[in-house]
């Protein structure tokens, strides 16, 4: 469940198709989702624009639950239309979205929320909000975050959900370390980047994987940077012992590497039922089964 940037002012859900696109291609459910941005022409943002971009998280955050919890109802109540495990939830996102999605994952108590946040929260209908699909979980599996950050590294506590994070060293917009972020003017508000907290999950033990990439641009990644990042979540959800899963219904079927030229292996669970492989070319035609 992908997140898109815009510094919360701006961006839109199609921003992220064509990396929704990829990863289908290597077998994962992807959706790219919308969420409530800022109104930079209401006056009133300007009198406090620092706490305006908070609670703008805080909506955000309410509608990324939101979209969690619509997915794990279509698997539930609906005949799972999208084939999905619900028990296997990964968010992320670039910029805007990473902050998003870190938020999502790792600010997951009322304890945890800002003293000056407190009454909006409680007032939005708590840490799980008002957006919809309520009864269903919202508790993601993993993040992923793209020059994303946090305003609190200590939320990330010992057997939280995998991290994996990729920022370039001197980003000019969301800082990497701890900084104001930068969306035309500067926001007067403390967030700590991808390093920052990847040096937290290595304090605490939370399974992760950081990368960073020279220079001051923003989300300026090479193509090898999707390898990095899909690499870590095959390792996390792929290579792992399925029968820790909740839903016994469910399974993962891997088949790596992709492409290739010449030798690949399927990796299907250990369970009683029977599989049954086909190899088609581009027309359709069988060719081993």
């Amino acid at each position: 469940l992908l997140a898109h940037g815009g510094s919360f002012i701006g961006g839109s859900k199609s921003d992220m198709a064509d990396m929704c696109e990829n990863l289908a291609k290597m077998g994962y459910v992807a959706v790219s989702m919308q969420y409530r941005l800022l109104d930079i022409a209401d006056p009133t943002l300007f009198v406090n624009i620092g706490l305006g971009f908070q609670k703008e998280v805080v909506r955000a955050m309410h509608d990324m639950k939101a979209a969690i919890r619509f997915l794990r109802k279509s698997a539930i109540d609906n005949g799972n239309p999208y084939g999905i495990n619900p028990d296997l939830i990964i968010v992320g996102g670039s910029s805007a979205g990473a902050i998003l999605a870190n938020h999502v994952t790792y600010l997951d108590q009322m304890s945890k929320v800002p003293t000056a946040l407190t009454t909006y929260v409680n007032d939005q209908g708590g840490l799980e909000g008002n957006s919809g699909n309520s009864g269903f979980s919202s508790v993601p599996q993993m993040v992923v975050s793209m020059c994303g950050a946090i305003m609190d590294t200590t939320w990330m506590e010992p057997g939280d959900q995998p991290y994996v994070g990729i920022h370039n060293l001197g980003d000019n917009v969301v800082p990497n370390l701890a900084g104001q972020p930068n969306v035309g003017l500067p926001i007067p508000v403390t967030l700590m980047g991808d390093s920052l907290m990847y040096k937290r999950s290595l304090t605490v033990g939370i399974t992760s994987a950081y990368k960073s990439y020279p220079g001051d641009a923003h989300c300026d990644f090479p193509a090898s940077s999707a390898k990095f990042l899909t690499d870590f979540m095959h390792e996390q959800i792929c290579l792992t012992d399925l029968s820790a899963l909740t839903n016994g219904d469910m399974s993962l079927v891997t088949v790596y590497p992709n492409p290739t030229k010449d030798l690949f292996y399927i990796d299907v669970p250990a369970n009683n039922l029977n599989w049954t492989v086909s190899i088609v070319n581009t027309i359709g035609q069988e060719v081993l089964k």
